[in-house]
Parts: structure tokens; sequence; C-alpha cells
């Protein structure tokens, strides 16, 4: 046997001992040692362990339960700081070394490794607008990565299996994707619908019956780049806002559509053309070729009422409405330029002759002689037993021929007007009596006024009265 000077033994295993103690004298006693130890090595297992779902994050657990050695067990992550519970949570995927110590300060280790999926998900959104303001939009979701089957939402609570979202008015969309193991992710778009054509129109009607109108529309939204249609003719390109001339009479509608070919709503006018100018003329004719009595009355209607009316560009009489009439007195014979304006300023021309009217009355006169001579005057009555005269009664007084008793004369040229005052029968004229043209003498004449006999009678040598026959 061995003896040393310390009575202290280490390292020493489980069993029976016996040490012996030893005096100076060489004197023994031994003394029985019995070393104990656990009942089973410490050790450790992995009662539960979650990996991580959803790829970078961090939601794995572990929990590790000691075994053998001598309870109670205590356990550490980072081997330094130790605690009663054996679960760690809130762990990101990697590999982790758990340890284990006993009441004896005796330790053991559990690796621990935490996995995640192999990437990440992610998802796109492609939205699909429609093409006309009536329609609607789709957004297609394309994703990957996570774990299993994915599923889609467009209001973050209610998914579904497709990816494809349909029938979507305008407006930003935040799609969410979901795997199997419940982890998302998130992705937007935005579906623009487009706004629609709008159109509205004005038209401008002739002036004049013998022209043209016009039509103009002015345009918006849908998607730039239009095109027009008159008529439901072809469609060709056009800006707002667009003009069509040439139009006829009647209705007229006009299309238009965006680069899309989604039609606005379709702009109808009528144009009116104003019906041509039209007049009548009537005429009273001057009573002689000099005379300045006779009227031109002009009737007018058509095109626009408010006329205006010219003889040979002078002062203009004017025509209210439609079908009225205005009267241009004292006028002479001869030819006439008649012009009438409307309020729009369209005008008809009409070339009108005034004539010289026939004589009012056939009267002859025969044998009123002058006993004054060269320059005397002889009177006479003219009698309307029926009332005035509606003209004037024109006389002659120049005599032709030689004077030679008993015979009637024709005289020409115009002495004057017997004009019949109102509300009289009856007027009086004096007849200057000419030199004897023949014999060049200052003796008595007769006088003669021209349409036929048997229309007068005579009372006396140096007047007659005259019955005028109608």
């Amino acid at each position: 046997a061995t003896f040393g000077n310390s009575g202290t033994f280490s390292n020493l295993a489980a069993g029976s001992y016996t040490v012996t103690v030893k005096d100076a004298n060489g004197c023994t006693t031994t003394q029985p040692v019995t070393i104990t130890q656990p009942a089973a090595a410490l050790s450790s297992s992995i009662s539960s362990q979650t990996n991580v779902a959803c790829f970078g994050s961090s939601t794995g657990s572990v929990t590790v339960a000691g075994s053998g050695g001598t309870a109670p067990y205590t356990y550490s992550i980072d081997g330094t700081n130790f605690g009663n519970s054996g679960t760690f949570s809130n762990l990101a995927a990697g590999s982790y070394t758990i340890t284990v110590k006993d009441a004896n300060g005796c330790t053991t280790t559990q690796p621990v490794t935490i996995i995640q999926p192999a990437s990440g998900l992610t998802a796109s959104a492609l939205a699909s607008n429609p093409a006309c303001s009536t329609g609607t939009g789709s957004i297609t979701v394309t994703a990957s990565g996570g774990t299993g089957a994915l599923s889609y939402s467009i209001d973050g609570t209610n998914f579904q299996a497709s990816n494809v979202f349909s029938d979507l008015a305008s407006g930003s969309y935040t799609i969410t994707v979901k795997d199997a193991n419940g982890c998302t992710t998130t992705t937007g778009a935005t579906v623009t619908i487009p706004t629609a054509v709008t159109a509205s129109s004005s038209k401008a009607d002739p002036l004049c019956n013998g022209q043209l109108g016009s039509m103009t529309v002015t345009f918006s939204g849908g998607t730039p780049g239009y095109e027009c249609s008159l008529d439901n003719g072809s469609f060709a390109p056009c800006t707002s806002p667009a003009t069509f001339d040439n139009l006829g009479a009647g209705s007229h509608t006009v299309a238009v559509r965006d680069s899309n070919a989604c039609l606005g709503p379709s702009q109808t006018k009528t144009i009116v053309i104003p019906t041509a100018i039209n007049a009548s003329i009537t005429t009273t004719p001057a009573s002689s070729s000099i005379a300045a009595d006779g009227t031109m009355t002009v009737t007018a209607n058509g095109g626009t009422p408010g006329y205006s009316v010219t003889l040979n560009g002078g002062a203009p009489n004017t025509i209210a409405a439609s079908g009225g009439s205005t009267t241009f007195t004292g006028l002479t014979s001869g030819g006439y330029n008649v012009v009438i304006t409307d309020a729009n300023g369209c005008s008809l021309g009409i070339a009108e002759q005034l004539g010289v009217a026939p004589a009012t009355t056939g009267v002859r006169l025969c044998n009123i002689l002058s006993s004054i001579g060269t320059g005397g005057k002889t009177t006479f009555m003219v009698t309307l037993p029926k009332g005035p005269l509606t003209q004037p009664l024109t006389v002659s007084y120049v005599m032709n021929g030689t004077a030679i008793f008993g015979v009637d004369y024709s005289l020409s040229g115009i002495f004057g007007k017997i004009t019949i005052p109102a509300g009289k029968t009856s007027a009086t004229v004096t007849i200057t009596a000419l030199k004897n043209l023949a014999r060049k003498t200052n003796r008595t004449a007769p006088m003669t006024i021209v349409n036929g006999p048997g229309y007068f009678t005579t009372t006396g040598f140096n007047t007659a009265t005259v019955t005028i026959r109608r």
C-alpha cells in the first residue's frame, strides 16, 4: 500500500474503499469508505421543436429536457446564462447548443438545428385595364417561394385559390398571398378605367337660301386619338373641336370614338336653311310720261322677316313681317331696280317697269272758240256726275294744221292736268287759244280735246260744259 501525508483522496470513482491510517509506530487502523454516484448519467433530449415557418423570420422554438444526474436542472442557450426553463423561443433558423446543468453542476449539451423554408414568399401583380369606360379591370398575381399551396386575397380576409381578380373598378388594390404555413406577403396594382368619351355640339344655320350650314363637335375623355364619322360615313382622324361644313337642310349626326374605338354620345343637329326671299310687285302707272304720281307696292315673304326695300338704291322702306307690304309713291314712269333685303342681309333684286296710264276719260270738245284772239283764254266746265276722277284728266292744247271753219283738229302736247279735289264733282280749266298757224292772224280758232265725239255738250260761244260718261 502507498501511504501519504494527506488523508484526502480525489478523483475517485463510485465504489467501496478501505482507507488505512498508520501512525509513527507503524500501528494501523482501517476506515471503510463508500463513494456513490447518481443512478444515471446526466443527459438531455429535445422534447419539442418548432422550425421557422416563414423565411427570414424568428418564429422557431425548442424545448430541451434534462435527465439523469441530479435534479433540478437549469438550461442555457448561450452556455452562460442559465434558467429553469428548457424552452427557448423566437429563434431564427440556425444551429444552437443547449447546455443542461444538474444540481451537482454536472452539465451536458444538446445540439439543436432550427430550419426554415428554402426561399421567401414573393409576389407581383399586373393590372389589366379595360379599353372603355363601361368595362372593368382585372389583376393577375404571380407568386413563388413559401411552403405548400398558395392562396390569394384582395381584401386581406377572404382568400381564394385563384390568382386572378376580375370585375374590378378603378382604384389601387393590395393583394395578400398566403402559403401553407400562414406566411404572407403583399403586392399592389392599380386598375385604371378610362373616363367616358364626352361630346357636345353646336350648329350654324346658313343666313340665306342657297347657302349651307355647319356643325361643330367638342369632345374629350376616353383615350386620345379620336376619330369622327358624319352621317354614318367612314371614321377619320379628328381633333376637338371638329367642324363639319357644307351641310344641307335636315338632321345630321356625328359619332366620335377614341383610340380604343370607344364611342361617345352621338351628336345630332338639324340644319335649317331659310326659304328663298319672294316678292310680288303691283304698280299704279304714272298719269303721263313726266308725271311723278305713279306708285309701286312691294309685298315680301320668305327669307328672314324684317325686310328693307329700296328702289334704285334710294332710301329704304321697311316691312316688319312676312307677307307685309310697303308702297313707294310719287314715281315717274320708267325702269326700277327693286332690292329686298331680309334681316340676315340676304337680298333679292327685281327689275320692274312703271308705265303711263291710258287716258282716264274720253272727252272731245269742238268749236270752243276764243274771241280774244291769240293769247286769249276760253273757260269751260267739266262736270262729273258720279264722283271724282281716279286720275287727273290730261288736256292737249297745241293745234296742228290749218284752221278751217267746221273742221276738227287733233291737238298734241301736254297743257296740264285737271285735278278734281276730294269731295268735288267738277273742276274748271282755262284753255289758251293759239295763233292761226295758216293765216298768221289773230282770229278765233276751234279747240279740240281728243277722244271721239258724243262725249260733250257745248253751252255758249266762249265756254263749254263737258259731261264725263263712265
